[in-house]
């Protein structure tokens, strides 16, 4: 009788170890999420301002040079003579 106590709280404490893990694991997983979020909208925001601003007074080559001191060059893409940044048609 002894030995089934002895092995049930043993898997008790087990037990309670793997949920506070996996509790702690959420949180990070969380936290990492709401940062990869406000990068996003930061960059959105950048996006917006970019775009009203400098689009239309800016010749192709400056708009181009312009987007890769703003942007992270993963986020710009040039396609056929033509500039993408964020999968969206620029110039």
């Amino acid at each position: 009788m002894k030995i089934w106590i002895i092995i049930l709280t043993i898997l008790l404490i087990v037990s309670n170890i793997f949920w506070m893990y996996t509790i702690v694991d959420e949180g990070i997983t969380y936290t990492y999420h709401k940062s990869s979020y406000e990068r996003l909208e930061k960059r959105e925001s950048i996006y917006k301002l970019f775009a009203m601003t400098y689009i239309d007074t800016l010749s192709k080559s400056e708009t181009e040079k312009l987007a890769y001191e703003l942007f992270d060059k993963s986020d710009i893409l040039k396609k056929s003579n033509n500039l993408y940044i964020y999968n969206i048609k620029i110039k």
